[in-house]
């Protein structure tokens, strides 16, 4: 126990580095916020505001399928491999997750024929975040799904382009408006195939797709490099604490550590 006025000295160099900490986490967050931002807001603004060739249509008068995935118990179904069973947590944004992912086998998969997923096919969460959406990739394979809405595209709508309308704040409120049940809310086949969109042609939805892709892209870059900004800043604290507490902190040596991290 170092005696009284050095313990203030300490503290008092501390207050001073975590408050400069704190200011710079405060504007490292904030600037993750606008890089978050920066692309939901590119979403809005597409979705929102209607090409001078945009056509209305309902969802079902452009695909070829609009179906759900299996309904019903599944608890005894499930095996340690097979063919790989999505459920609502394996339908991120813009992605499928193989995270906690479930498989079934061949037979119990031939008998769900209806619920089959396919390269190409949005798959749209239809409880808990409903209106999630994602295209199912080549990579996935052969698979099937529970209580998800499945969305085969036709010739007129880009896949990309349903998954970029869904998870844009325009196609939630469209999503929030249609949901049904009175205790947990679903977003069920009937309001999908309802669903109305003002489609550009194919060529303007490939390059919202492509513009969308490049924002979110930079957005996820910039998240990266702030995330490890806000761990360094952490471990900071962590390593000022050990040397005021060891003895080797100098109110100098804490001042340019600080500036170098913040």
């Amino acid at each position: 126990m170092p005696p009284l006025d050095e313990q203030r000295r300490i503290v008092a160099i501390l207050d001073e580095a975590f408050e400069a900490i704190a200011t710079a986490k405060a504007n490292t967050e904030k600037n993750l916020q606008n890089a978050q931002d920066a692309f939901e807001s590119y979403l809005a603004q597409v979705f929102m505001a209607r090409h001078p060739a945009s056509v209305e249509r309902v969802l079902s008068s452009l695909c070829a399928r609009i179906t759900v995935g299996h309904v019903g118990s599944m608890a005894d179904r499930y095996k340690p491999t097979g063919i790989p069973f999505l459920r609502s947590q394996n339908i991120r944004p813009f992605s499928v997750t193989l995270d906690n992912l479930v498989y079934i086998d061949e037979d119990f998969h031939s008998s769900l024929s209806k619920s089959s997923l396919h390269a190409g096919d949005v798959a749209i969460v239809r409880t808990g975040y409903p209106g999630t959406a994602a295209v199912i990739p080549e990579s996935l394979g052969t698979a099937n799904c529970s209580d998800l809405v499945i969305v085969k595209p036709g010739p007129e709508v880009d896949a990309h382009y349903l998954a970029a309308f869904f998870n844009s704040a325009f196609g939630k409120g469209t999503v929030g408006g249609k949901l049904v049940g009175a205790a947990q809310k679903h977003f069920n086949v009937g309001a999908a195939k309802d669903v109305v969109l003002h489609l550009p042609p194919l060529q303007e939805q490939r390059a919202i797709v492509a513009a969308a892709m490049n924002i979110r892209k930079e957005a996820e870059r910039l998240a990266n490099v702030l995330g490890r900004k806000l761990a360094a800043l952490d471990e900071l604290k962590q390593s000022l604490l050990h040397q005021a507490f060891s003895g080797q902190l100098t109110a100098r040596q804490a001042d340019r550590t600080v500036a170098a991290a913040v």
